[in-house]
């Protein structure tokens, strides 16, 4: 049977996004976009569409909730094997050095209270938080995720955010760590975000950016474009209108590289450099800034969008851009 051939924004016309099976956009509400790829992952083909108006890339139509959960469980297991491979091990010391630098960047808004991160997984950064000083609780829609973090000793809730029923105002800050592009409807999860958080509190965001060079060159084979793990993909300025129609006002953002010159060795069939460089991350982050200054386009260094945003009324707005301005 012939596969469909994809078809980039360039050949295709603008119109009204209910050729593609829905009514608006799920960020800005708006009505006119144009097909952008097709992706074939999993067995079939997802059609993916950009919104004209906030420039969101999503999949359309998107699976069903019952589709989602079982692909979900599916994952998790397949990756709870017995022994995880050198590269999986480096892998996990490289996401917890990415948690403590969020932390850091934390502190330098917030003395600690009570955190949430919402998609916690197994609690890694739930348990670095708590070492900071953090009251750290999590919400994880993969039960087996989220027992395996309360065997950590945390206080995980099972389900949906909007399910697990936190009373308005419970929390300091909120984490969303790469979990915004996984859902359908991202417009009243940060909806409820705002809900739970105090008035004065910080929502912090990572996410990759379709917005940066790596997907602008790779297309469909960009490593973060992988329905239907993700369904939305963001770039500053979707990410911005969303946070702003939930009721948020963005005070920091920036973007950064993501796996960068590792996935580039392993492209050329270089899997064993690319893993003696990820081992030795620390000592050649030096090198590292080298090579992205002199080969920035190849090291896509833009792969990752990072936001931080504070209930829109909280009264230091200013004073928090200022501080990251410097």
């Amino acid at each position: 049977m012939p596969q469909p051939t994809p078809t980039t924004s360039r050949q295709a016309a603008t119109g009204s996004l209910r050729v593609v099976g829905i009514a608006s956009c799920p960020v800005c509400a708006g009505t006119s976009g144009h097909p952008c790829l097709i992706k074939r992952a999993e067995g079939r083909d997802y059609s993916l569409v950009r919104c004209n108006g906030c420039r969101l890339v999503f999949v359309a139509p998107p699976p069903t909730d019952e589709e989602l959960r079982r692909y979900y469980d599916h994952l998790w297991h397949e990756g709870q094997r017995p022994e995880r491979t050198p590269e999986e091990v480096v892998d996990q010391q490289l996401r917890e050095q990415r948690f403590r630098t969020r932390l850091r960047e934390l502190s330098r808004l917030m003395a600690p209270g009570r955190i949430l991160d919402v998609g916690c997984r197994d609690g890694l950064f739930l348990t670095l938080a708590q070492e900071a000083g953090w009251r750290a609780c999590g919400v994880e829609l993969v039960s087996s995720a989220a027992e395996q973090a309360k065997r950590r000793g945390l206080e995980v809730r099972i389900g949906n955010l909007e399910e697990v029923g936190w009373p308005d105002g419970s929390f300091d800050v909120v984490t969303v760590w790469h979990l915004i592009e996984h859902l359908k409807s991202p417009l009243p999860f940060l909806q409820t975000i705002r809900r739970v958080l105090k008035p004065s509190g910080l929502l912090a965001l990572e996410t990759p950016n379709v917005e940066g060079r790596a997907f602008r060159r790779d297309r469909e084979q960009w490593e973060y474009l992988v329905p239907p793990q993700h369904l939305c993909y963001f770039g500053p300025r979707s990410l911005k209108v969303a946070l702003e129609r939930a009721g948020f006002r963005v005070v920091w953002q920036r973007v950064e590289g993501g796996t960068g010159v590792g996935l580039q060795l392993a492209k050329m069939g270089l899997r064993g450099t690319r893993f003696w460089l990820r081992q030795h991350y620390r000592y050649l982050k030096p090198l590292k800034s080298l090579y992205v200054a002199l080969f920035g386009w190849i090291a896509s260094v833009d792969d990752i969008l990072v936001m931080y945003a504070r209930p829109r009324h909280h009264p230091n707005t200013r004073l928090d851009t200022m501080m990251y301005s410097c």
